[in-house]
């Protein structure tokens, strides 16, 4: 099995802190039995209540469907940009091989955050 986290189930990201959750209430019930933290591990706890433990969303795209991750819809696009970002790294390179120490300075890391 792969050692990376892009396949964690949803409720052992939220149980680590890899992920910010919030507790949902039934209204139905006057009191609460949700732990204070999303538990890590399952160990047959379920509520006796409706009350569970949601995402809350704080920007972080988790999953990888086409929507979070804007898909083809933005193909070209994506593109565009990272055509620009390795122009723009190609002449930094340029100045900086001809001795212009600073010419990375004005280089900020390409930002991936797209707001379609």
């Amino acid at each position: 099995m792969s050692r990376t986290d892009a396949h964690v189930p949803l409720w052992v990201r939220l149980g680590r802190g890899d992920l910010d959750a919030e507790a949902q209430h039934a209204f139905d019930h006057a009191v609460c039995d949700l732990p204070e933290r999303p538990p890590s591990r399952w160990e047959g706890w379920l509520p006796a209540t409706r009350c569970r433990w949601t995402l809350r969303y704080t920007g972080t795209n988790i999953c990888s469907c086409a929507m979070c991750h804007a898909g083809p819809q933005h193909r070209q696009e994506n593109r565009n940009q990272r055509h620009r970002d390795r122009m723009a790294l190609r002449a930094a390179l340029g100045r900086w091989r001809s001795g212009e120490q600073s010419a990375f300075d004005d280089i900020a890391p390409p930002s991936r955050v797209y707001y379609w």
